[in-house]
């Protein structure tokens, strides 16, 4: 083997044993909500469920106030990256951001309902959520301030 060759081998050894080592980074292509209110959110998120027409739900996040955030959904969950539903209620338990779309939620444990059908058989409620325009295409955050006009962090 020749000495060019042999350099051309190690120095492509080197960098593909680099290029392995790099921590491995998800695409971009999610929804997170941040919160910039001063007291603490608890959030549940609807959406469309990649590959029907049926909703799914899912909750809860709690998000500290002054800048806790979570990433809630990715794009390849859904069949609409542009419409996502969104309830938030604070610590209290009182909602804060609500709406006119009808989702299954559990008032305090952890859910996840896929399909909107017989919610109270599965031990939900139907709740009003908020519809919310996202673009899952990339990275999308959605800030949360104060619901009253306080001022928020």
């Amino acid at each position: 083997m020749s000495n060019v060759f042999r350099r051309f081998v190690i120095t492509m050894a080197v960098v593909l044993s680099t290029v392995s080592a790099l921590p491995y980074q998800a695409e971009a292509q999610s929804w997170r909500i941040c919160n910039r209110d001063t007291e603490e959110a608890v959030v549940a998120i609807g959406w469309h469920i990649a590959g029907s027409f049926k909703f799914a739900s899912q909750g809860w996040w709690v998000l500290k106030g002054c800048g806790g955030c979570a990433s809630v959904l990715a794009l390849k969950d859904t069949s609409n990256p542009d419409i996502a539903y969104m309830y938030v209620k604070n610590k209290q338990g009182q909602a804060v951001i609500s709406g006119t779309t009808h989702l299954c939620l559990k008032s305090s444990d952890r859910f996840l309902f896929k399909g909107n059908d017989d919610c109270g058989g599965r031990g939900g409620q139907q709740v009003g959520f908020s519809r919310t325009n996202v673009d899952l295409r990339r990275d999308y955050t959605t800030r949360l301030t104060p619901p009253d006009g306080r001022r928020g962090c």
